[in-house]
Parts: C-alpha cells; structure tokens; sequence
C-alpha cells in the first residue's frame, strides 16, 4: 500500500497527543454551590502537566471533501510539550513512512519513494497539509484530551449552573478558542476554534470517551471545518502513558540513500 505524500505531514499535530487518554480519570461529584472558578482551572493545570509522554497505536481515517476516503494505522510516539514520531505502517504491519516532529520543525520521509520532506511546524504548514489551520501546539493538547493550558487565566473559565461543565474561552486577535470540559472527571469533551485563519469558518474537534469514572479512556477524536464533509479522524488503542523514550526516537536526520524535495 502506498501512502500518499499528504499524510506524513498531515499527522503532524493530529497524533501528538492521542494517547494520553490512558491516564485514569477520577470521578468527581461537585456541589453546585460550590463550584470555584480558580479551584477548577487548578485542578485542570495540575491533570494536563501530569501528562509527560506516552504511546498508542492508532487508526486514521481521512475524508476529503470529494469524498475520497484514506484510512491507514500508525505507531504514536509523543514526549510533551511537543516532540512527537508517527510510524505510518503498511498491510503488513512494516514502516511506510514515519513523521518527526520536534522544536518547532518536522521531517517526513516515505520509504518507498525514498523521498524526505522537512519545514517549519506552524500554523501555515497546517493548511498546507492537513487542511485545518490549527496551530500545531493546540492539536498537541486537544489530542491529549486537554486544552492548552500554559495561558489559562482564572478569567476564561465560566461554570454551568449545574457545576457539570467547564468552558475555558481564550481570545487573541480574531481568533478565539472554546474548551468544553466535564467537570465529572475533567476530560474535555470538545473544542472549537474560531476563525483561526481570517476566513470566518471554524474548526470543531469531538472527543469521544468510553467507560466512567477512573476507568474513563479516550477513544476517538474527529475534527471538521464547519460547513465542510471532510474530516479527520483518530482511534486510539494500546495506550501507554508517562513511559520511557529515548531522544533518539525523535531523531532528525535524513536517512542514507534519500533524498530531499
């Protein structure tokens, strides 16, 4: 099976991340009197930087807005806050291709083509890609099961009268960006990011979780451009958090015999 050329880069935020639903999710029962904004934003913070890296395999699924479909497995590896390796496999389960992303740049390389492909991991490479002009530091948390955390002031948290749910709304510019959390188990359940490219459309990511309580484990995320059919989507299995990995696994180098283009 031959991937095509878009997917290496095109996994370049959507995988960072993905597997950091392995992590138990405590249930929490609130009392609706007591809901405190700050409290609720301290108990965010301290979940998202328990994340430290983790593992998963996974299966994509891409539908273009013609309709074409690409599905296709692949090997996550992710050390936060953003280093991250996909290995794009085969029928046979062998290495296709493998996508590395780290400070700020990423390298795609196709093993059959013999091709690699290097550039600055931003925003605009996003587009360029992926189709979805996301900035690739706020994929890395969606797909961690969390929003970005490091600007969250106490002021962009709202709570539902029932104390259920969390809505963590950051604005910059002509950009906003809305997390919506369930407060039973901190898990976010959706994002949507406003107008992130000027074009007035925006971008929504679902996140679907299986189980309850600590046994609570994200399974699926689907992300849309509003107004569009395409999607892009990705199941996770086998997660493995907070393991070991070696600097080595987000090595940078082209291997011998390819060449760049």
């Amino acid at each position: 099976m031959k991937i095509p050329r878009i997917i290496f880069p095109l996994l370049v935020s959507f995988s960072l991340l993905a597997a950091s639903c392995a992590q138990p999710l405590k249930t929490i029962r609130r009392n609706p009197q007591q809901c405190n904004a700050g409290e609720i934003r301290n108990e965010i913070l301290t979940k998202s930087s328990a994340i430290k890296s983790f593992r998963s395999k996974t299966n994509v699924k891409i539908m273009k807005d013609s309709g074409h479909v690409i599905t296709f497995p692949a090997d996550f590896t992710i050390r936060m806050p953003e280093e991250f390796r996909a290995d794009i496999l085969g029928p046979f389960l062998e290495i296709e291709g493998f996508l590395v992303i780290k400070d700020g740049m990423f390298l795609s390389v196709s093993v059959p083509e013999k091709v690699a492909r290097a550039g600055v991991a931003n925003q605009a490479s996003m587009v360029k890609f992926l189709g979805l002009p996301i900035d690739p530091a706020i994929l890395v948390s969606i797909l961690g099961g969390m929003p970005q955390t490091a600007k969250v002031r106490k002021g962009d948290i709202s709570i539902s009268g029932s104390c259920d749910t969390a809505l963590i709304t950051r604005a910059d510019g002509t950009t906003e960006e809305k997390y919506f959390i369930s407060l039973s188990n901190l898990a976010l359940q959706k994002a949507v990011l406003g107008n992130p490219d000027g074009s007035g459309r925006s971008v929504t990511l679902q996140l679907d979780w299986t189980g309850a309580g600590t046994d609570a484990v994200l399974k699926k995320i689907r992300a849309q451009i509003d107004g569009k059919p395409g999607f892009f989507e990705i199941r996770y299995q086998d997660n493995e958090q907070n393991t070991e990995i070696k600097d080595s696994e987000f090595n940078m180098d082209v291997p011998a015999g390819f060449r760049f283009e």
